[in-house]
């Protein structure tokens, strides 16, 4: 992103560092229909490793049990 004159919108914690040291700009753009469910996204062609599969079970499990 840093190298890039891209428009990327993200949850403002994840780079609350870069728009307090003014390496990002906010954008006056309404986001708000975009809060919602966040889920895991992986490459089709990629087979996920023994780590990644445990995580994604193990969030489909505490989401199921916490039924969010």
């Amino acid at each position: 992103m840093r190298q890039s004159d891209a428009i990327w919108i993200i949850s403002e914690d994840v780079v609350i560092g870069d728009l307090i040291d003014g390496t990002l700009e906010r954008l006056p753009v309404d986001t708000s229909e975009t809060r919602g469910s966040v889920g895991l996204a992986t490459r089709a062609d990629v087979e996920i490793d023994t780590a990644a599969a445990i995580l994604a079970r193990t969030v489909r499990e505490t989401v199921a049990r916490l039924r969010l």
